[in-house]
């Protein structure tokens, strides 16, 4: 599985688990709903510095969201 693909499922996998809503992550890591999307539907990907806000909000190391070796 390319890291692209690991990075939105575990995503899209972590936001749902945590019952957070989307637009409230949008806005913690400054970002607009639909770019939040386009991260979610593999379009797009985060920057270095938004992928560390990411695993920061989630309390997950950064690594998990691209190596698709660990479940959280």
């Amino acid at each position: 599985m390319e890291n692209g693909k690991i990075f939105h499922d575990r995503l899209a996998s972590v936001i749902v688990a945590s019952g957070v809503k989307r637009a409230a992550l949008a806005r913690h890591l400054n970002v607009t709903l639909p770019e939040l999307n386009r991260w979610l539907n593999g379009t797009s990907a985060p920057n270095v510095y938004q992928l560390k806000a990411i695993a920061q909000y989630f309390d997950l190391p950064y690594a998990w969201f691209l190596d698709g070796k660990e479940d959280f």
